[in-house]
């Protein structure tokens, strides 16, 4: 046997591992050679007793296949680790095995390339693997599928209809880039598009009316201009510059040239356009003006538009121009009470004045209503004020505070002093805990611990004498004033007055006693040798052993002691008590401060022990532990918080209450977070990370209207997810024919199958963070066996025998709705849970079977009295004969072989009959009915039967006795 860990274990075989239990019976495991009570984290037990290792990814398990916590990255799902999934605008990062953000905009992109989006967020257009918030130049946005097109190569800046910049060198004409404008229009080199000629030139190189280069029919150019001829030419005909009357283009009605934008007039369902050419549609940019049979230009910025007033789509962004937006029928640069998406305004919430990303992210608000963050409130909360429209922060550590920005009520360790929150009072103040603010010191203060004269540390008189707390102009009698503290400190036994500590400082004397020139206070004539004091007769008399110089007899009246003992309220003594310091330089014990049990001096930062009542923070005593701190009720000591916590219970990351500034606190895990994890909102009110409503797969609330989006086999409606199964039942989107499926036997709703997709649960269970229904953890009994033979279970402690045990629960005692998981036993092999219980059940068994047995025993004996009273001479023994199995003798009622046996008999008939009946019956018969059937536990089957005297009529004084015959 060898011993290389805490406990002896065997020399494991090659094949099996052998542990033994140790000297007091308990069971160990082989882990890396030693023997263990325990397997560590990330090992569970085996029927070998051995320590295995959890699966892969499993922080904690306790079997090879039921995972009960998950390594980071992975979360549980029916007792399996499964890597965590990447939430939305996220791609795993394989070096360091976590989520990278995709480029903006995007909803899904590439791995290794987070640029290459695969998806679009909303408010983003797809175009060549990218996303972006507006199309890029020469491109133009599809609303209907939130996708950016190309432009034709010639042109600039487009439509889904026509162009409306064109590349350098080609000039736009009726939406199309030309290289050389149509007769009616010239090319204009600034803008770069073909304006439309004066109405009387045919062909200019400008807009005004001495710009034409040719006329129209009918007219005849002059110094630039085109005057008409006298020859009047009939309808659908012009004149030409010979003065002949010709046909005009078939399209016009009238016009001024035989080409098709030389028309003046258009026929019935035509429309003149600025262009001079008569179309059946006009194009974009205008609308059809039916009454004068025009083309009319929307209005600035519309593409298209059913009048003057009513726009339908806005001009796409062009190069150094301004965003037009669509907003009830206008185009505008910027959304009045709303936010844009894509190049349309959305309304926002109510009582927003203007919003942001979403119609809920107020930007500003409606009077009388106030900005708080990102909603409209009525009124800020205690710790904001209301200013320009909005809640703004008071200043940091303030609860209240006024209009003006002064502090009125401060945080937990701070003080209100001139209107702001500070840590430490400065000086002529002091801390007013209960109060939380500065106190003003007494004027003769400097620095005090509260407002009384007698409170003073240092006085404002730096002439001044402290003296018990008190600035005084002159120290008191027996006392000096030390130059270098201010503070009146003892005189020698021996001085009235004093300038210093030592014998020869003093000024004047007791009355006793006299001054020499060497400023020594002497004993009046006769002189009193050492160990002796000066009685009221003027005689020397001896002190008491203990002093080393006294005043008096007793010993109380000491002075000064003998060498390495102390002087303690007149008394000599070896050591200082509790509660005292030893003050080596004077010889004396002086008091600790009054928060210390124990000290090295009068300071409260001189403690050695604390009082039971307070707690050690550094070399101080408190009596409540500071900010980020936590008390350890072992050591009563405080001790620092993890970094990310603002205050906790213990000092791990998962132990935090609040969370420090600029973290979220998630309270199912107890930890502080940067960010709040994909199925959490975040609320910035309360700096917490609340769980989203079960139906919702991400939110921006926790109603059932908050939803951001849905899982799979639900359907997006005004915030909200649907589904559009019966209650109790979950929508299967992989079906063809969206059929639904019953929940899980645990959730009461749920979103999916098996026990970790609930959304909703019975009475009496709490919906834990994974998704699964869990009732509250609680106490089990073993199993008790009713009167019927059945097994009933009731409450035990953690770890009992119960083979249906809830292993995981919530923590109740510690919940405010949410549940902290917790577990109800300690963790344990199916094989250990069997030989417990078994163990177990037979210790109830035989307790019970005991407790019957003591009870037999009281009723033996009183019916044994009672029968030996009334009935001396009539003998009733009782036997049990064993039936089946090649006859059966007759138990000695009396021996104590049968006892043990009898006792471990069950019923099987009930309880024998009386007596005979009145009735004369046969005798055949009523030993029949008087028999009484038993079966052993074992099997075997035993009847009770009686006898008496012989020729003794004797039936109507037997009796059975059910509950006692085992014991006779």
């Amino acid at each position: 046997m060898q011993s290389s860990s805490p406990s002896p274990c065997p020399t494991p075989s090659p094949v099996t591992p052998v542990v033994l239990p140790d000297k007091f019976r308990l069971d160990r495991y082989l882990f890396e050679g030693q023997c263990v009570q325990t397997c560590p984290e990330g090992f569970h037990h085996s029927r070998n007793q051995t320590c295995e290792a959890c699966p892969a990814h499993c922080q904690l398990c306790s079997g090879p296949g039921r995972c009960l916590a998950c390594n980071a990255s992975f979360y549980l799902s029916e007792g399996v680790c499964v890597k965590q999934e990447c939430g939305e605008g996220e791609v795993e990062d394989p070096d360091y095995d976590d989520c990278m953000a995709c480029e903006e905009g995007c909803k899904k992109c590439v791995l290794y390339n987070p640029r290459h989006c695969l998806s679009c967020t909303q408010g983003f257009y797809n175009f060549q693997d990218g996303c972006y918030k507006y199309c890029p130049a020469k491109t133009y946005s599809v609303e209907a599928d939130m996708t950016c097109v190309p432009c034709d190569p010639s042109c600039v800046s487009c439509d889904a209809h026509q162009c409306y910049w064109c590349e350098t060198d080609l000039f736009l004409s009726e939406g199309v880039c030309v290289a050389a404008c149509l007769d009616g229009a010239y090319a204009d080199d600034d803008t770069h598009v073909c304006e439309e000629c004066h109405p009387g030139c045919l062909t200019c190189d400008g807009p005004e009316e001495e710009d034409c280069l040719s006329c129209a029919a009918g007219k005849r150019l002059a110094g630039g201009r085109c005057a008409a001829d006298q020859v009047v030419c009939p309808g659908r005909t012009f004149q030409s510059d010979d003065g002949v009357c010709k046909e005009c283009h078939p399209v016009c009605e009238s016009c001024s040239g035989r080409e098709r934008n030389q028309c003046t007039t258009c026929g019935k369902g035509r429309y003149l356009t600025q262009q001079r050419t008569c179309v059946s549609r006009c194009p974009p940019a205008s609308f059809e003006d039916v009454a004068r049979g025009v083309c009319q230009a929307c209005a600035p910025g519309c593409v298209q538009c059913e009048d003057a007033q009513r726009c339908l789509h806005c001009q796409p962004p062009l190069q150094a121009a301004a965003t037009w937006l669509l907003q009830d029928g206008t185009c505008v640069h910027q959304c009045d009470r709303g936010y844009a998406v894509g190049q349309e305004c959305h309304s926002c919430a109510e009582g927003c004045a203007s919003c942001g990303q979403n119609s809920t992210h107020c930007l500003s608000c409606q009077p009388p209503l106030l900005l708080l963050q990102t909603r409209c409130v009525s009124t800020c909360p205690p710790d904001h004020l209301a200013q320009g429209g909005g809640c703004l922060r008071c200043p940091p550590a303030c609860q209240r505070c006024t209009r003006t920005g002064q502090c009125t009520e401060c945080e937990e360790y701070h003080f209100l002093h001139e209107g702001h929150c500070v840590l430490d009072c400065p000086e002529r103040f002091y801390d007013d805990v209960d109060q939380r603010v500065c106190g003003g010191c007494h004027p003769t203060c400097l620095l005090c611990d509260g407002p009384g004269n007698n409170d003073c540390d240092t006085c404002s008189d730096p002439d001044a004498s402290l003296h018990n707390g008190a600035c005084r102009p002159r120290c008191p009698a027996h006392f000096y004033r030390d130059a270098l503290t201010g503070e009146c400190k003892e005189c020698d036994a021996s001085c009235l007055t004093c300038l210093g500590p030592r014998p020869d400082s003093c000024v004047s004397c007791q009355s006793h006693q006299r001054p020499d020139d060497r400023g020594r206070c002497l004993p009046p004539a006769p002189h009193c040798p050492p160990h002796r004091y000066l009685d009221q007769d003027g005689e020397c008399i001896l002190c008491h052993p203990y002093c080393h110089q006294c005043s008096g007899p007793g010993t109380t009246h000491c002075s000064a002691c003998h060498p390495k003992h102390m002087l303690l309220n007149g008394s000599c003594v070896d050591s200082c008590p509790t509660g005292y310091y030893q003050d080596d330089k004077e010889h004396r014990c002086d008091p600790c401060h009054p928060f210390c049990l124990s000290c090295t001096g009068k300071h409260s930062h001189e403690c050695v022990r604390c009082k039971a009542h307070l707690l050690r923070q550094g070399q101080d005593c408190v009596e409540s532990c500071p900010a980020s701190h936590y008390s350890d009720a072992t050591s009563r000591a405080c001790h620092r918080c993890d970094a990310a916590c603002g205050e906790c219970q213990g000092g791990g990351d998962r132990e935090c209450l609040s969370c420090a500034p600029g973290l979220l606190y998630l309270r199912s895990q107890r930890r502080c977070l940067h960010t709040c994890p994909p199925d959490h909102h975040r609320d910035p009110t309360h700096h917490l990370c609340e769980p989203c409503h079960g139906s919702c797969k991400t939110c921006i609330g926790k109603e059932a209207r908050s939803c951001e989006s849905c899982h799979d086999g639900y359907s997006f409606t005004n915030g909200a997810c649907q589904s559009m199964c019966a209650f109790g039942q979950y929508p299967t989107p992989q079906d063809p024919g969206h059929g639904c499926e019953d929940c899980h036997g645990s959730c009461l709703e749920c979103r999916g199958p098996g026990e970790a997709n609930c959304t909703e649960c019975p009475v009496l269970a709490i919906l834990a963070a994974g998704g699964r229904c869990l009732p509250c953890c609680r106490l089990q009994e073993p199993e008790e066996e009713g009167e019927d033979g059945a097994s009933h279970r009731s409450a035990v402690s953690p770890g009992g025998p119960s083979q249906h045990q809830q292993q995981d629960c919530c923590n109740c005692t510690e919940t405010q709705g949410e549940c902290i998981l917790g577990t109800n036993f300690a963790f344990r092999n199916e094989e250990e849970e069997d030989d417990s219980s078994g163990n177990l059940a037979l210790f109830v068994t035989s307790g019970l079977l005991l407790l019957l047995g003591l009870g037999g025993i009281v009723i033996f004996i009183r019916h044994s009295r009672s029968k030996t009273t009334s009935q001396p001479d009539i003998i009733i023994p009782r036997g049990y004969e064993k039936l089946g199995g090649g006859g059966g003798g007759f138990s000695n009622p009396g021996g104590g072989g049968s006892s043990s046996r009898q006792s471990q008999l069950v019923d099987l008939s009930g309880r024998g009959k009386g007596a005979a009946d009145d009735d004369d019956e046969d005798e055949d018969d009523e030993d029949e009915d008087e028999d009484i059937v038993y079966m052993g536990q074992d099997g075997t089957v035993y009847r009770k039967f009686r006898y008496g005297r012989p020729g003794e009529d004797n039936e109507d004084e037997l009796e059975y006795d059910d509950e006692s015959y085992a014991f006779r």
